[in-house]
């Protein structure tokens, strides 16, 4: 079984150029002067008085007729004779020697294409991927922006039989165009092009994290696997978060009394292998209110299955009385929440509590050493609404994660963070609404609360670190 344990969206770096280019397609003759064509082709030459006695041309007609032929480069004159150009010749040549020619004609256009700048792939498909502040730029090699001219020129001319395919929705096969030439390529736009990843594990391998495409369709368009051999090395190049150590099991079990990662904890820490593979046995249910977790809360299998056990805990107008949530989390060193996958979670949480109350949602509590480090962690998660309490000291560990809805709902996880996997981890922990589990974390959440020193007002405006309404939105979720 694979276990997705992260989806991170990456941004490769793209550009949009206006081509000015000639295209050579398919024309079709008037029909009078192809049967001429046809006729001179059957008889090799004639003069001119036979094909108008064959046709019945008037001898004004048979002049206009002969002067446009002669005129396109189609006819010419042998003595008194006229016969078929090599150009017309090498129309039927083109039909395949039969006695129908094929004539095209040569159109310029112009269209905005866009490419990536690592293999200079065309870029036609919508992917599922948002464009977002939270993606991870994939940094590209200097020689990706070396006469840039010269690799889109090269990479129109060899996609472009997909470009009109994809992009222009012409049937090639019965529809034929060739590109005749490139006038001019324009850079107008750059771009980043969002590629998401599922990072998967599987209980049998738990230490070797594969990188794997989302949109299905990516696999034939990264034919060579350059970019998610890219993203693959960005992993095992970057430096993370520090390895977990076995005290800091041991402070999150006593405050959150997780009884999964309980089970697999030793004097070595915890055996990974075999918490998931007993996830595989029982599909991560504990019992009817509580349930395993594998994988960071906002992946599209956790938040489908807290979604789930939210739905049966829920009134039936589908609300709580919590008067907001809270999330504390360290993003700092880690690939955590970079995508769209977060806020689409955040949205699921706010719709079951009621917006009467103050905050009246997620509450997101992220530590902050600085307003300069709270300002970059906002232009990397913030959207419109978006709360943050800053936090001087992280509960428990950077490594410890929890979502909180008082007296409703708990979900807490313990990232653990293997030897060379940079800034990627394995969450793992439990979700609940039985009460003796939301209390409890509730109350080591409210202990930690308590402390004003944990606290700082770098993530408001004008704030400092000693102001009292440090924790203001953390004593309204709790109160």
């Amino acid at each position: 079984m694979d276990f997705v344990i992260n989806e991170v969206n990456y941004a490769l770096p793209a550009r949009t150029f206006a081509i000015d280019y000639s295209v050579s397609q398919k024309r079709q003759l008037p029909v009078v002067k192809e049967f001429v064509i046809r006729f001179i082709f059957s008889i090799e030459k004639c003069l001119p008085e036979t094909i108008r006695e064959f046709f019945g041309f008037t001898p004004l007609e048979m002049t206009s007729v002969l002067s446009e032929l002669e005129e396109e480069k189609l006819v010419r004159w042998i003595d008194q004779e006229i016969c078929l150009t090599d150009y017309a010749h090498g129309r039927f040549a083109e039909a395949g020697g039969g006695n129908t020619p094929r004539f095209y004609e040569t159109k310029d256009e112009v269209d905005m294409v866009s490419f990536d700048l690592m293999q200079y792939r065309l870029i036609t498909e919508k992917l599922s991927g948002k464009s977002s502040f939270a993606n991870i730029e994939l940094e590209l090699d200097p020689e990706c922006f070396s006469d840039i001219t010269g690799k889109v020129k090269s990479a129109f001319d060899k996609q472009f039989n997909d470009f009109l395919e994809k992009a222009k929705k012409v049937d090639t096969y019965s529809e034929h165009r060739e590109l005749y030439k490139i006038n001019s390529v324009t850079s107008q736009y750059d771009r980043m092009l969002p590629v998401r990843v599922n990072w998967v594990v599987d209980a049998s391998d738990s230490l070797d994290p594969t990188p794997m495409f989302a949109d299905e369709i990516l696999y034939d368009w990264d034919d060579d696997g350059a970019i998610i051999g890219a993203i693959a090395h960005l992993l095992s190049s970057e430096a993370g978060v520090p390895p977990s150590n076995v005290k800091e099991v041991m402070s999150y079990l006593k405050a959150t009394f997780d009884p999964y990662v309980d089970r697999f904890y030793g004097k070595d820490g915890i055996d990974i292998s075999a918490l998931l593979s007993a996830y595989e046995v029982n599909k991560g249910l504990i019992d009817a209110n509580t349930r395993m977790l594998v994988g960071n809360l906002y992946t599209t299998d956790n938040r489908r299955r807290i979604e789930e056990l939210l739905r049966l805990e829920s009134e039936s107008n589908g609300k709580c009385d919590a008067k907001g949530a809270l999330w504390l989390s360290c993003p700092d060193n880690k690939t955590w929440g970079r995508g769209n996958d977060l806020h689409e979670l955040e949205d699921l949480i706010n719709k079951r509590i009621d917006s009467r109350y103050k905050p009246g949602r997620v509450v997101h509590c992220m530590q902050a050493d600085s307003f300069r480090e709270a300002n970059n962690l906002k232009s990397i998660y913030h959207r419109p609404g978006m709360q943050f309490q800053g936090v001087s000291k992280a509960f428990v560990s950077q490594n410890v994660e929890i979502l909180l809805v008082p007296d409703f709902f708990v979900a807490t996880l313990f990232h653990l963070t293997p030897p060379g996997w940079g800034k990627l981890t394995v969450p793992v922990g439990y979700m609940s609404c039985d009460d003796k589990y939301v209390k409890a974390v509730q109350s080591s959440v409210r202990a930690w609360a308590d402390d004003e020193a944990n606290f700082n007002s770098y993530y408001i405006q004008g704030g400092n670190r000693n102001q009292k309404f440090s924790r203001e939105l953390i004593d309204k979720v709790l109160s």
